[in-house]
């Protein structure tokens, strides 16, 4: 099973932070990368630290994606003013602070991602994650699915879902096989 969530900024393909394997030091185009990564991860991490402060309302999911000169987030409730004030100081830093609204918190949707896990009782290879903008889930089912499992994880997306939190059922990934 695996649920996979967290509540840093997830980093696109083009953000690398890993030295490089023979402890040399950095290549000028790695410096060159993470130079630009900065203002991004500065941004992200203050985004993070207005929404602990919060009670009205927090972040979902932060995306960070430099290539499109972007930091995207999903809020839930209220976004504080300290949140949009930042809207204009990223962009003189030339980065698109995107703020989408989520009909659901952070909890709710890692709620009705267990919930998905514990319909199935075999449950190898199943996976459950969140979508990019963490308003959503997506599921892929378990390796060995037969008529009863298929029937009791059908009913517990349609529960889910009829709570407005959209599931995806994903049945052209690769799956997992056991490490056994």
């Amino acid at each position: 099973m695996a649920v996979a969530a967290t509540s840093s900024p997830s980093l696109s393909a083009d953000l690398k932070d890993t030295p490089p394997e023979d402890g040399s030091e950095l290549t000028p185009e790695e410096a060159a990368r993470q130079a630009a990564q900065e203002p991004y991860l500065a941004l992200a991490d203050r985004v993070s630290q207005i929404s602990a402060q919060g009670t009205a309302g927090h972040m979902v999911t932060g995306q960070i994606e430099v290539s499109e000169k972007r930091y995207a987030v999903t809020w839930n409730g209220e976004v504080p003013p300290e949140i949009l004030e930042l809207a204009p100081q990223a962009a003189a830093q030339g980065i698109n602070l995107e703020i989408t609204q989520s009909a659901h918190s952070r909890e709710e949707v890692m709620a009705a991602a267990m919930e998905l896990t514990q319909s199935v009782p075999e449950f190898a290879g199943m996976s459950v994650t969140l979508t990019d903008d963490g308003t959503g889930l997506i599921v892929t089912p378990p390796l060995r699915i037969d008529e009863s499992t298929q029937e009791a994880l059908a009913a517990a997306v349609e529960k889910v879902r009829a709570r407005g939190i959209a599931v995806t059922v994903d049945t052209k990934k690769p799956q997992a096989t056991d490490a056994g």
